[in-house]
């Protein structure tokens, strides 16, 4: 007679996330907020992501973003990001927009 392993199913606990999927979670947050109008929120969301992932791909974009809503929003802080998105990229995709904004009024 054969013995039978008897194997009990672990509890449905969900896996950890990985720092990339954390990442991309936050960012979509943030895009969400932003394009329903959370302003607000979106800052917020973006200025985690550049907090607790400061090498993640996706921190340049955070700073364009942080930018442009700033700016949108006509907020005094909008230049100063432009200038940490230029001193942090000083060859940045966004170069350009950030030094305009800048030397605008």
């Amino acid at each position: 007679m054969e013995a039978t392993a008897v194997v009990t199913p672990k509890p449905d606990t969900p896996e950890p996330k990985s720092a990339l999927a954390l990442q991309n979670d936050l960012y979509a947050r943030a895009s969400v907020e932003r394009n329903s109008g959370h302003a607000a929120e979106a800052l917020a969301l973006y200025k985690q992501l550049i907090a607790q992932f400061p090498g993640s791909a996706l921190v340049e974009s955070a700073y364009v973003q942080r930018m442009r809503l700033l700016a949108r929003m006509h907020d005094s802080r909008a230049a100063a990001e432009a200038q940490r998105y230029i001193n942090r990229f000083p060859d940045g995709f966004a170069r350009t927009e950030a030094q305009a904004l800048l030397n605008s009024p």
